[in-house]
């Protein structure tokens, strides 16, 4: 199956955290830090939402934050090298993506890069180390799986409730790839909106496109199996 990394894991982990960095700058700096510990919070309930669903394992979970929160930090890292070659200053990622398009009222033009494919070159490189090291974490727990990996999906199975089963679903809900997928191409157009600056929108399609572009080749050669518990997920889009 396409057990490891878990998608609705690495999912909500890009999709959640792009929608941060994309609207940081609008927040009040005093309302940050709460809706960064939202943010987490909602990551943590979908991850252990998909252990108690009894379709991953926990080590599927944290590749899949893992995974989310690599992509994610290089992309944005990359981003950065965007702005400084513009002339802007650097910025710390939690004041946002673009903090000085905030008081900006007026559509802006994508400005020229003076080094394009060196950016493209580090994107690209990086996605292949990412790629490779959750590759060789994947097959490692897969040819020797950890006590507590097989232990806490059948703990949670047991102790199934309607109520739980509800609620689990419902959270699950939150990083489904579908659902995530569709809003992102909604986010695009209203980040332009909202932040009058194209950088920000390319940003969201670069990681969307290559998150979903990683989890496809991580997941399709570590193939690996889903819990042996009874799934409450219904439908897998990415299972065997």
């Amino acid at each position: 199956g396409y057990s490891f990394p878990s998608g609705h894991t690495l999912d909500s982990t890009v999709f959640y955290g792009v929608m941060l960095l994309g609207f940081l700058p609008i927040i009040q700096p005093r309302l940050r830090k709460p809706a960064i510990g939202l943010v987490i919070t909602l990551l943590v309930a979908i991850g252990f939402s998909r252990v108690a669903l009894g379709v991953h394992y926990p080590s599927d979970v944290i590749g899949g934050w893992l995974l989310g929160v690599a992509w994610l930090g290089v992309t944005a890292h990359a981003f950065g090298h965007w702005r400084t070659e513009t002339g802007q200053s650097p910025r710390h990622l939690s004041e946002g993506l673009a903090p000085e398009a905030a008081p900006q009222l007026g559509p802006t033009r994508i400005v020229p890069v003076a080094h394009p494919w060196l950016i493209a070159t580090r994107l690209v490189a990086s996605f292949v180390l990412i790629a490779g090291a959750l590759f060789g974490l994947g097959k490692l727990i897969t040819r020797y799986p950890l006590a507590f990996d097989e232990a806490v999906p059948r703990w949670l199975a047991a102790h199934r409730t309607a109520a739980l089963n509800t609620v689990s679903d419902y959270i699950s809900q939150g990083g489904n790839t579908h659902w995530i997928m569709a809003v992102g191409l909604v986010i695009v157009p209203v980040a332009l909106a909202l932040t009058r600056r194209w950088r920000p929108a390319v940003f969201v399609a670069v990681v969307m496109f290559g998150e979903l572009g990683l989890f496809l080749i991580v997941s399709t050669i570590v193939h690996r199996a889903r819990p042996l518990t009874t799934h409450l997920d219904g439908h897998l889009p990415t299972s065997a």
